[in-house]
């Protein structure tokens, strides 16, 4: 059962309520590395010391965290002396202002954060222009089909079209990608180029483990809730520098998109490149922490499409794929 940081905070306030913070140890004194002591507990009542530098980064503390209590770090809430202090990832230990001996009191925040890559997997992204049966050019990328797996060292990357498709096989440990492009007038093409260090593989599962930024507020959300004020209007969407660069999806293009399939969703903003330099810039998860949208951004072609264009996810965890049959 998870509680709720308001409850305890409200409850800790009352007499007789849950109290948080008894009395404090007697402070350290400081070691020649700059530490700072920190003693990390949960409001059942498991504890647990953390000597942690002033200059560590409060997400790599949270990382410890999590191996001492098992709260996962992207669902961290802290609280001392029933306040809840504000952690960002990038914030240095030094600038939370905590000294050693001070008692953090550590809840989940109910988010639950983007499941990590399988070591081999599938990741298919379809346009949602499908679903919604909105009109899509000949040349727009409508479905990604990406394959890799890590201990073989292999990649493989297909971009499908309305009429074709290509197929990029990157062979990590040769340094080597098989290039495989098809139009359905002029026939296919195939050849072999040299990688010259490059590993998408490996960008792709950095940007994806990387730490993402929650969006909590809804008027900094991509996707809205369909009863939402202004949900389909073209007026609420914000507006287009010259260049067509978009901050936000313009939700007039097409009716219906990024609209909140079932309830229980977060939000997160990241940065995933993909090899045809188009980038994953959020992501909507359900309650597992399993990817249900993306919007990918750099989609921009004629009139007809997005620098922001929505797509579905459908990640599975594939043991027994070769490079042969991947994305088949």
């Amino acid at each position: 059962m998870q509680i709720s940081a308001d409850s305890i905070i409200a409850d800790g306030k009352e007499e007789g309520g849950l109290h948080l913070e008894s009395t404090a140890p007697p402070e350290r004194k400081e070691s020649k590395k700059d530490c700072v002591h920190l003693i990390f507990c949960t409001c059942s009542g498991h504890s647990g010391t953390l000597s942690v530098e002033h200059d560590l980064m409060a997400g790599e503390v949270k990382a410890r965290v999590e191996g001492l209590l098992g709260i996962p770090a992207g669902s961290q809430r802290w609280l001392v002396e029933l306040e809840e202090l504000k952690v960002a990832d990038g914030a240095s230990v030094a600038s939370l202002n905590l000294k050693s001996g001070a008692r953090v009191t550590v809840i989940h925040s109910g988010f639950v954060p983007l499941q990590p890559l399988p070591n081999a997997f599938s990741l298919e992204l379809k346009s949602v222009r499908f679903q919604l049966h909105s009109r899509y050019s000949s040349g727009f990328t409508s479905i990604y089909k990406i394959c890799g797996h890590f201990a073989e060292r292999w990649m493989s990357f297909e971009p499908w079209r309305k009429n074709d498709h290509d197929r990029y096989l990157y062979d990590l440990t040769a340094d080597t990608v098989e290039v495989t492009q098809s139009h359905w007038m002029a026939g296919t093409n195939r050849h072999l180029e040299t990688l010259k260090g490059e590993n998408p593989l490996s960008a792709l599962s950095r940007a994806w483990a990387s730490d993402h930024r929650r969006i909590a507020h809804n008027e900094m959300r991509f996707w809205r809730h369909p009863d939402a004020e202004g949900s389909g209007d073209e007026s609420a969407a914000p507006g287009r520098s010259d260049d067509d660069q978009q901050e936000f999806p313009d939700y007039g293009a097409v009716q219906g998109w990024f609209t909140v399939p079932t309830e229980n969703c977060e939000e997160i903003e990241l940065r995933v490149p993909l090899p045809d330099s188009r980038e994953i810039v959020r992501l909507l998860l359900d309650d597992e922490g399993r990817p249900l949208r993306a919007a990918l951004k750099g989609c921009k072609m004629g009139a007809l499409h997005e620098d922001i264009e929505e797509y579905s996810v459908n990640l599975t965890e594939k043991s027994d794929m070769s490079r042969d049959t991947a994305g088949s």
